[in-house]
């Protein structure tokens, strides 16, 4: 069995400085960016805020020292980690690069310049934020499969196997869903046994895999398309609950309506059911699925729970951080932002 003892007793101590609603509450009251940064300055993102201070200015200096703290903080659970709890720590954090990567290609595929891209980004992963500048630098997308296979990166291999196709077609939509095949059968069969820790990994997986299936069915159908092989491009293995089987039959006529029926009680059934509200839809299974994850931190004190629960609710700390920071320069306002922000988890 691995040892999370030290990891966890570890982690315990960072999650007692989490944010919680009151703290919220009072950054939503704060009056502009220039208020929001003393209130950072005082708290424990502050030496992240002098670093960043010395590199950029305003809401990009605040932007990056958020985006460090989040870069240390998961580094920081890999070096307390060893042998097989690292393992299945630094498993856990390859999701975000998966994420970095689609995040950099769809910038230089639209012609985003470094800076907008590395906004959009989260150190976490194998690939550092030095890394990350390199790849949002290059000159287009090709270049990034390139530098990822001079870095014997796994991620170059789907890359370059799209590459052709992309060149020729210019279709993102399929070079994205070859990187997203490629991860999540590689983090499959890497999760293949028995244990409690693996397991608790794949369903996270199996989770998000159903989660951009029933996704990609009510987005096509609210654009009209319901051809079996038009939706098959994007339809990908190893879900729970959206299986090849039921993915292809939501788009019959015939078998819809019962198969809905039998959907009913999964987290996929209102979102499916309408196909029209799916972003607010998907916006609250987001929410909840958050919250489920979060919770993860008080389950077994033995186990990878204390990881996945922790970071989960960093990740949302940093990212409502991110969210109130942006509105105190562009707005909204506080009593509608409140909604958008993951609390309470």
């Amino acid at each position: 069995m691995p040892d999370f003892g030290y990891l966890n007793a570890r982690l315990r101590g960072q999650h007692s400085r989490l944010l919680v609603t009151k703290d919220y509450e009072e950054l939503l009251s704060l009056s502009d960016i220039e208020a929001f940064i003393r209130w950072l300055e005082s708290s424990s993102y502050g030496r992240d805020w002098q670093l960043a201070r010395a590199r950029a200015q305003g809401l990009e200096a605040v932007e990056l020292a958020l985006e460090m703290n989040f870069a240390q903080t998961a580094s920081k659970m890999i070096q307390m980690s060893e042998g097989r709890v690292r393992w299945l720590v630094e498993l856990l954090l390859r999701r975000w690069d998966l994420q970095n990567i689609i995040a950099v290609i769809r910038g230089l595929h639209q012609g985003a310049g470094r800076e907008e891209i590395r906004r959009g980004l989260w150190p976490a992963g194998k690939l550092s934020s030095v890394k990350l500048d390199e790849l949002a630098s290059q000159k287009d997308v090709a270049a990034v499969a390139d530098i990822l296979a001079i870095w014997k990166d796994s991620f170059a291999r789907p890359l370059t196997q799209g590459m052709a196709d992309y060149l020729m077609n210019r279709d993102l939509q399929k070079l994205e869903m070859g990187l997203r095949r490629y991860y999540y059968d590689w983090m499959l069969r890497e999760l293949r046994g028995w244990g409690r820790d693996r397991a608790l990994l794949r369903r996270l997986v199996r989770e998000e895999i159903d989660l951009g299936n029933a996704r990609t069915v009510a987005q096509l159908q609210s654009q009209g398309v319901v051809l079996p092989e038009q939706a098959g491009e994007q339809f990908i293995a190893g879900g729970l609950v959206i299986t090849r089987k039921v993915f292809f039959e939501l788009f019959d006529p015939r078998k819809r309506r019962r198969l809905l029926a039998q959907l009913r009680p999964t987290p996929y059934y209102r979102i499916l059911l309408r196909p029209e509200d799916r972003l607010e839809e998907e916006r609250e299974l987001e929410r909840r699925r958050a919250g489920w994850l979060s919770q993860r931190y008080r389950g077994d004190p033995l186990s990878l729970d204390i990881a996945v629960g922790f970071l989960w609710r960093k990740y949302h700390e940093v990212a409502n951080l991110r969210m109130i920071a942006r509105a105190k320069v562009y707005g909204p306002e506080a009593d509608r932002l409140r909604s958008e922000l993951f609390l309470d988890l």
